[in-house]
């Protein structure tokens, strides 16, 4: 009788341990809470974006902004990413090119074709795309916008076409 309170105890505890581990490892937790984040407002280099619901930013991109080159004009670089899941990912970057004058026939590589969204006209390609989440293997289109707002570049990728429709204002 004395064993078997024993081997229960040490599984109650091992089980205990488990969930504690489960809980403190969890890399979605906001405020607490065990949910996706809200929808919000970001700056990215002087330009304000409004990120859907559901997409938690990486950790590694909140430091991403540096000084670098683009096209032979000396910019200020910022890029942020974002993915909802292990398969989505939402990717922008802004380039702001001080005082260089720059139009949007200097951002088609010949692989874009021009596209008004919202009202701004950019170039905007699509790629077929094959993403890994553990074993499950997804093919999906990953949507590409580009355009100048303010005297920046800004990049966009984004697998959801509604969701590149809200951020381009």
């Amino acid at each position: 009788m004395q064993k078997n309170t024993i081997i229960i105890m040490v599984l109650f505890l091992i089980g205990l341990v488990l969930v504690f581990s489960y809980i403190k490892a969890d890399p979605n937790s906001y405020n607490g809470k065990y949910e996706p984040p809200n929808p919000r407002d970001i700056e990215i280099n002087g330009i304000t974006f409004s990120v859907p619901g559901g997409f938690m930013e990486d950790r590694d991109s909140y430091s991403a902004i540096y000084e670098d080159t683009f096209s032979n004009h000396s910019v200020t670089k910022e890029e942020r990413t974002f993915h909802q899941n292990d398969i989505l990912i939402l990717y922008i970057k802004v380039y702001d090119l001080k005082d260089a004058n720059f139009t949007l026939n200097d951002l088609n590589d010949g692989s874009y074709e021009i596209k008004s969204i919202n009202g701004i006209e950019g170039f905007f390609k699509t790629e077929e795309v094959e993403t890994h989440s553990g074993f499950v293997k997804n093919n999906h289109p990953r949507y590409y916008f580009n355009y100048v707002k303010d005297n920046r570049i800004v990049m966009i990728q984004c697998d959801v076409m509604n969701v590149l429709n809200q951020l381009v204002k």
